[in-house]
């Protein structure tokens, strides 16, 4: 009796043993199959096309575009904590003491919606992501936008984009309808229609690989004027017109920066850029 008692606990400590030691090895293939909701890999260099098909074009509708949310691209920049969800952490740099929680995943937030509305006339997408997916990685997503159409549009007459780029996003609130309602304030005059176009983001920085491809998504699609690209936005939106025209420098023709936010580097060195 006492050996089999003996025999028994030695199977049962050994199937023990065997369980953690399978599930410790199996858990970084898990990790290893998490995946971003895009699934095309952007070229680095090229321009990249749009997958997705664009709304009917209506002359004074505003359009939401997710065109390029299939592509998957590169970290954008090398400064720290930029993504959310995101524990690399660049040499010289302090590792934050908090995590920027993923706000696209909150309820009436998610940017990847059909229709240019939030607040009270949001409607909530419904996704088919695969099962390898963790959608706090949908920042390495192409951005997804919204277009404003001038009135009275005609595909015989180019016109000039303006884009905005908008400030940074808090989770936990409702910071994003605030965002969508600085954009739907701007002026614009029915005397000179300009297309205005407000991509959103999901890092806490701009991509001007994202901003590259978006651009050239619109000019596929509407009449623009090359020589009369403007680039503007607010607060990070502001930093990140700085940002993305030194790397887009010829580009557009004017940028109208408002109370950028300055940090955690100096502005000046991209200067030599332009």
């Amino acid at each position: 009796m006492k050996a089999i008692y003996k025999t028994t606990s030695a199977v049962f400590i050994f199937l023990i043993l065997f369980n953690f030691i399978t599930c410790s090895s199996q858990t970084p293939a898990l990790k290893e199959k998490s995946c971003p909701p895009c699934q095309i890999i952007a070229s680095k260099t090229l321009s990249n096309k749009g997958t997705g098909k664009w709304p009917s074009i209506n002359g004074g509708k505003a359009l939401k575009v997710n065109a390029l949310t299939s592509l998957q691209y590169d970290r954008g920049a090398s400064n720290l904590n930029l993504y959310y969800q995101d524990e690399f952490t660049p040499q010289g740099f302090e590792k934050f003491e908090f995590v920027i929680e993923s706000w696209w995943m909150n309820p009436g937030l998610d940017p990847w919606s059909k229709e240019p509305y939030w607040g009270d006339e949001y409607l909530q997408p419904i996704h088919h992501f695969e099962e390898c997916v963790d959608d706090n990685l949908r920042w390495m997503c192409g951005y997804s936008y919204i277009v404003d159409i001038p009135e009275n549009y005609s595909k015989d007459k180019k016109y000039p984009l303006v884009i905005y780029l908008h400030g940074s996003v808090v989770s936990k609130t409702q910071s994003f309808v605030k965002r969508d309602t600085t954009r739907n304030i701007f002026y614009r005059p029915k005397s000179d229609p300009y297309v205005y176009a407000a991509p959103i983001k999901l890092e806490i920085d701009w991509d001007s690989k994202k901003l590259e491809d978006m651009i050239e998504n619109i000019k596929e699609n509407l009449n623009i004027d090359p020589e009369r690209i403007y680039l503007t936005g607010l607060s990070m939106g502001g930093r990140g017109a700085f940002i993305i025209a030194s790397e887009l420098s010829n580009t557009f023709a004017a940028i109208m920066p408002l109370s950028p936010h300055h940090g955690p580097y100096s502005y000046l060195p991209l200067s030599k850029k332009s």
